[in-house]
């Protein structure tokens, strides 16, 4: 075909003269889309359109993935807790336990009668939290049935083994298990807000 800036030139050489074709305007039956470029000559313009591109890339690579590690796998972490109490094999006699009553009559103000207790069964472990009974006291319809210390409480031996394992959606990710016995770090004893930590 031989091209002419002409619509109707480019027209008639195809044989379709006036775009009709049989009576059919076959331009509106053979569309097709090209792009457009346009350039702006405007230094307003110009300076807005690359300032607002340097600060899109402060945005992602600066402030996104270099100051909030976006290029890292943050999967969610969650913490399962195991703890076993176990009980001296040699406990103290009461009567070296000073806040054990070991009179028959009636005991002082700041002593209660002790019983021995297994380890199982004074370590109570929850979701996100455990607690050791240091004091059982069972409460009936005629009130206290029994109020007794843990013996030798102090002497038993608390051991605690947390595992943080990962939870992913990702499948080109899988699930890690990070078992306690290879974390280093440190033990918080207490409140949050009293900071008591030891090793």
């Amino acid at each position: 075909f031989w091209f002419s800036t002409s619509h109707d030139n480019i027209v008639r050489k195809m044989g379709a003269a006036n775009g009709k074709l049989c009576g059919v305007n076959v331009n509106e039956h053979f569309p097709y889309t090209v792009p457009v470029q346009a350039v702006i000559k405007d230094y307003r313009l110009g300076c807005l359109n690359y300032c607002l591109m340097f600060m899109i890339f402060l945005y992602v690579a600066v402030y996104q993935i270099f100051y909030h590690c976006g290029y890292l796998l943050k999967p969610d972490v969650e913490l399962s807790m195991r703890a076993t109490l176990r009980a001296p094999a040699n406990l103290t006699a009461f009567k070296d336990l000073s806040y054990c009553c070991h009179t028959s009559g009636v005991c002082p103000p700041t002593t209660l009668r002790c019983e021995v207790f297994s380890g199982p069964s004074v370590l109570h472990v929850h979701e996100e939290a455990m607690t050791v009974v240091t004091r059982r006291k069972i409460k009936g319809e005629g009130g206290v049935i029994s109020d007794h210390y843990v013996a030798d409480i102090e002497n038993f031996t608390l051991l605690v083994e947390p595992t943080v394992y990962s939870i992913t959606k990702d499948p080109h990710h899988q699930p890690s298990i990070m078992p306690g016995h290879r974390m280093v770090g440190h033990l918080a004893v207490g409140a949050f807000s009293q900071s008591h930590v030891v090793n």
